[in-house]
């Protein structure tokens, strides 16, 4: 069954700030999209974004001599 990517609502912004998520900083969010801009990784569809890899997955790939 696919996941499509959907919008957060208010709810759902709740439960990720129950989670590590809601540890950051804003200028942190920042800094990872930023990474996540520039690196290549299989981003899915917005049709099924069931596919994509966690954010731990992507920096483990990214190794130690990323720029």
């Amino acid at each position: 069954m696919a996941t499509p990517y959907t919008r957060l609502k208010t709810a759902d912004l709740s439960s990720l700030l129950s989670t590590t998520l809601g540890n950051l900083k804003p200028y942190q969010l920042k800094q990872v999209m930023e990474v996540l801009d520039r690196t290549n990784y299989v981003k899915g569809t917005q049709s099924d974004v069931s596919g994509q890899p966690t954010i731990s997955t992507i920096a483990t790939a990214l190794g130690t001599n990323n720029p």
